[in-house]
C-alpha cells in the first residue's frame, strides 16, 4: 500500500487499480497501519470524506518496574568494578601473601567492610588470577556489597577458568536474581546445585525457577497470540479475494459478449 500512497497525487489522471487493491488488502490485514505517522495526510483525506478510522492499537502493558520487587538492586551499574593488575609470574612469597589477603578479605566482609574487603581480594588476585576460587571469592564479596553486576563479571572470570565452579555459578545466579534476570538466575542456581547441592539455596532456586517458567510461558503465549492474529489476517485476505473473484466471475457470466447489434436487424 505504500506504493499506492506514494502515487496518490497522480490518481486523478490514472488510477492504478492493482496498487489500489494492494492498499485495501494491506489495510484489511492490519487496519492499525492507518495510524502510521507518515500517513497523516491520508487519514485527513479519508476522514474528510466522512470515513471513520479504526481505533489506535492499545499500548502494550509496561513491564513491572524493578522497584516493585524489593530484592531488585537497580541502582548498580558495575561502575565500581576494579580489574586487578595481574603479576604474570608471582613469587612464592607473593602466592603466600595472596592466601593471607584472601583470609583478610573474608574477615573484612564479615564485618561489613566491603570496600576494604574488595581491595584485599583485588590485591590477592594480582598473584592468583588463574584461580577460579579467588575470582568466586571476590564475586561473593561484591554480591554482599549489593553490586551484582560486578559479582557477575568476577563469576564469569571464575567460570572461564573452571566451568564446574559451583560457588561462581551460585554467586552469579544470585546476582542475576537481584537484577531481575530470573531465567539466567534459575539456570545458574540449578546448575550449581547439580554440581554441589546447597540446601540454603533451595528456596531461592525454587523462586527463580518459578519466575523463569512464568516468563517463558508468557513469551510463548505472546508468540502464539501473534501467530493467531497473523493467520486470521491472512485468512480474511484469502476470503476477501475469493469473494472478489466470485463476484467478478458472476458479473462476467451475466454479461452477453455477443450482443451489440441493432434490435430488429436480421440476417
Amino acid at each position: 500500500f505504500l506504493y499506492f500512497i506514494g502515487n496518490l497525487e497522480h490518481m486523478s489522471q490514472q488510477v492504478d487499480v492493482a496498487a489500489l487493491r494492494r492498499a485495501v488488502d494491506a489495510f484489511k490485514a492490519d487496519p492499525t497501519a492507518l495510524h502510521a505517522p507518515e500517513l497523516g495526510f491520508f487519514r485527513d483525506y479519508v476522514t474528510g470524506l466522512g470515513a471513520t478510522l479504526p481505533a489506535k492499537p492499545a499500548p502494550k502493558a509496561a513491564a513491572a518496574a524493578p522497584s516493585d520487587d524489593p530484592e531488585i538492586w537497580a541502582d548498580c551499574d558495575g561502575a565500581d568494578y576494579t580489574a586487578p593488575q595481574v603479576v604474570d609470574e608471582p613469587t612464592d612469597d607473593q602466592l603466600e601473601s595472596a592466601m593471607d589477603l584472601k583470609s583478610k578479605a573474608q574477615d573484612l566482609a564479615n564485618d561489613g567492610n566491603y570496600a576494604d574487603a574488595v581491595a584485599a581480594m583485588t590485591e590477592a588476585l594480582r598473584y592468583k588470577s588463574g584461580s577460579a576460587m579467588y575470582w568466586a571469592a571476590r564475586a561473593a564479596i561484591y554480591l554482599k556489597w549489593k553490586k551484582p553486576r560486578c559479582a557477575i563479571m568476577d563469576a564469569d572470570r571464575g567460570l572461564e577458568i573452571n566451568p564446574d565452579s559451583a560457588k561462581a555459578r551460585r554467586v552469579r545466579g544470585t546476582a542475576h536474581r537481584h537484577l531481575g534476570n530470573f531465567e539466567a538466575a534459575a539456570d545458574d542456581l540449578n546448575a550449581a546445585n547439580t554440581i554441589d547441592f546447597d540446601e540454603t539455596t533451595i528456596e531461592l532456586t525454587a523462586f527463580c525457577t518459578e519466575k523463569a517458567k512464568a516468563l517463558r510461558q508468557a513469551r510463548r503465549d505472546a508468540e502464539l497470540a501473534e501467530q493467531a492474529q497473523r493467520e486470521a489476517r491472512q485468512e480474511e485476505l484469502r476470503r476477501q479475494r475469493a469473494r472478489e473473484e466470485a463476484e467478478a466471475q458472476s458479473s462476467n457470466a451475466h454479461a452477453d459478449p455477443s450482443s451489440g447489434g441493432m434490435p430488429g436487424m436480421g440476417g
